[in-house]
């Protein structure tokens, strides 16, 4: 019970109590269940680590060796699956992809709720959305990567570098942007906390950041002219006039918002108007929260969010090699998460793939957190002796 007041998990709890609350004004009370749901999911998972941990943290360790290794599954289809597109679509008329996707999905993608694992350019695996996929490979990547640092496990190494390919062959240009990014921050904190970053290393670093650069330049107009970028403008187009829609609601219902469903009720009309899809959500964490269950719930969540944030910071600020490593990986996984999501709709913790890492990994770092700590005052009580 205690740690349920721990601030990341009490914000949490507090987005459940005023999500119940919102049923009172919802009309799908089933989408209001699911979503509570997942949160719940989320902090049990997390306790359970946590408590798992505390006395045997080897055992979280060979579980995630050995979870990583089963994610290689699905870089494999995600990558045949982008090298023969057809194979793709076969899979999802297999009885096999009942298995690990929702039957009722499967049935809404040939009955009119597309999604863009029909594009050629885009692969999913087990996911029937390329963007879902690159987020969940690439918050796995980040997190495999800090593990590899702080257990020097050349099998984690190896991992990483084959979940980074995934990321690519999806072809989520979201996807691609944060984990080049996300990795080259983590790559740099990583050599500045271990002070290995040698003048001759920032030489190289601004080497190859001045290559690409002048790449950028060579190759940049016709960049501009890629289907790339007129489809990323495109996309970009679509969800202003889903967030132009979302500011006016807001205006209308500021304080409790739309309720489990009324998003879904009211935005028919206005698509319609515009000349876009009726069944676009949101697209962002903060407006999806806000329409079911108003203002409150958004606060928390930012407050979830700053407590997570800053947990990060004060693994990073140890002077302990694995409390700095997991902060670089919590500040990672989540950074992904709530940044990707303010375009899509993962939600706060992720879909509910991600959140089962998430929760793992915020678990087995409090945990380890607890240990040291306990550790420091133990030999402080030692040495006065």
């Amino acid at each position: 019970m205690k740690l349920l007041l721990w601030k990341p998990l009490f914000f949490l709890l507090l987005i459940i109590i005023f999500q119940i609350i919102s049923f009172l004004w919802s009309t799908d009370l089933k989408l209001g269940l699911h979503n509570i749901l997942i949160f719940l999911i989320f902090l049990i998972i997390m306790t359970s680590t946590y408590e798992i941990a505390k006395s045997y943290p080897k055992r979280i360790l060979y579980v995630l060796i050995i979870y990583f290794i089963f994610l290689l599954i699905e870089v494999i289809l995600v990558i045949i699956f982008r090298i023969y597109p057809l194979i793709e679509l076969d899979f999802l008329h297999s009885n096999i992809a009942k298995i690990f996707i929702n039957p009722n999905t499967i049935h809404g993608l040939f009955n009119g709720i597309r999604n863009n694992v029909f594009d050629p350019n885009k692969a999913g695996g087990f996911f029937v959305n390329a963007n879902v996929a690159a987020a969940f490979l690439g918050i796995n990547a980040l997190i495999c990567y800090s593990f590899f640092k702080i257990y020097n496990n050349n099998l984690l190494k190896i991992i990483t570098f084959f979940l980074i390919i995934g990321v690519f062959f999806t072809g989520s240009k979201a996807g691609i942007i944060l984990i080049l990014s996300l990795l080259f921050l983590s790559f740099i904190i990583f050599y500045f906390l271990n002070k290995i970053l040698t003048l001759q290393k920032i030489i190289y670093i601004l080497f190859f950041i001045n290559i690409i650069y002048l790449l950028i330049i060579f190759w940049g107009y016709n960049f501009l002219q890629s289907d790339f970028v007129k489809k990323t403008m495109s996309t970009t187009e679509i969800r202003l006039l889903i967030w132009k829609y979302g500011i006016e609601q807001f205006l209308q219902h500021p304080i409790i918002g739309l309720g489990f469903g009324g998003w879904q009720e009211n935005f028919k009309i206005y698509a319609l108007k515009m000349g876009i899809g009726t069944g676009f959500p949101p697209h962002n964490t903060l407006l999806y929260l806000w329409a079911q269950s108003g203002i409150f719930v958004v606060i928390f969540a930012l407050l979830f969010i700053f407590y997570i944030i800053k947990f990060g910071l004060i693994l990073i600020k140890s002077s302990i090699k694995e409390l700095q490593g997991l902060g670089i990986a919590i500040l990672g996984a989540f950074g992904w998460t709530f940044i990707h999501g303010m375009g899509t709709n993962f939600g706060l913790i992720g879909e509910i793939h991600m959140e089962i890492i998430l929760a793992t990994l915020l678990g087995y770092s409090l945990a380890r957190l607890k240990f040291y700590q306990k550790k420091v005052i133990y030999e402080n009580e030692y040495n006065n002796l």
